[in-house]
């Protein structure tokens, strides 16, 4: 299928969708302009007609030395402004639930600590 592009009230075309694509991801056009292709009625915004490039994710997993028979090991980083206490205590808490409450008082003493080392900045011990 190919696309006629407005930009700035400049008609260009016809791309493939592969072209436009690429133009949108090289921040050549941007998903405001117009787009049309054979069929539709009426110019719309790009972001109608092709969606916008989603961002590549990169994989939690590495595998050390790339060999295909070695383990994948766990990345050892968490993301930014994620604390380790926070998780443990949304656990905990959690696991009170099943555990008829015996982790709750942990899920309160990490939770605090944790908002108290967020608060301050203190570096985690």
């Amino acid at each position: 299928m190919q696309y006629h592009v407005a930009k700035n009230g400049e008609k260009s075309g016809p791309f493939d969708k592969e072209e436009v694509y690429r133009r949108l991801v090289a921040g050549e056009l941007s998903g405001s302009d117009l787009g049309w292709h054979e069929g539709m009625a009426e110019w719309e915004p790009l972001s109608k007609i092709i969606p916008p490039p989603t961002p590549q994710v990169q994989p939690i997993f590495a595998v050390p030395g790339g060999g295909a028979t070695a383990a994948p090991a766990l990345a050892a980083t968490t993301p930014q402004g994620t604390s380790g206490l926070a998780i443990a205590s949304l656990v905990c808490g959690i696991l009170a639930f099943l555990t008829l409450g015996l982790t709750g008082l942990p899920a309160v003493i990490t939770g605090h600590l944790a908002l108290f080392r967020g608060s301050k900045k203190l570096p985690a011990r």
